[in-house]
């Protein structure tokens, strides 16, 4: 009598795991500007860094300079950068901690032919604060 033996043979579990975090854009849009010059103002939820921040202005009869301000606990850190009419593109490559405020703000005269501002950004999330996810589900 012979005998059949089955052997299942289990996978080993993977020993390490890559997640991507995937940029989150962060947008806005001003039709006008007001004596403040504020564009967008933004607190970090949790630490991570900023990318790739883009500005388009549509109509600017003067000169302007894009004014970019980190404030994290008692200091800030205040960042000023010429700009044109049309696409700016600003080396904005900086980490920031949980609870930073960051503000952007245009400097130009205010005036009748001065509008039209876009501005975008990338946030993205430091890999400590990604959540695994098993079998799919959240």
């Amino acid at each position: 009598m012979t005998q059949e033996r089955t052997f299942f043979r289990q996978q080993p579990k993977p020993k390490k795991s890559t997640v991507y975090l995937a940029p989150t854009p962060i947008s806005k849009y001003k039709k006008d500007l007001d004596d403040t010059g504020d564009m967008l103002t933004f607190m970090a939820p949790i630490p991570g860094t900023i990318g790739n921040c883009s500005l388009f202005i549509g109509e600017l009869d003067d000169d302007a300079t894009a004014v970019i301000n980190v404030a994290s606990g008692g200091a800030s850190n205040t960042t000023e950068i010429p700009v044109q009419k049309g696409i700016n593109t600003i080396d904005t490559d900086f980490n920031v901690l949980q609870h930073d405020r960051i503000s952007v703000s245009i400097k130009t005269t205010p005036s009748e032919g001065t509008k039209d501002f876009w501005l975008c950004f990338t946030f993205t999330p430091d890999h400590k604060f990604a959540k695994s996810y098993s079998n799919g589900t959240l």
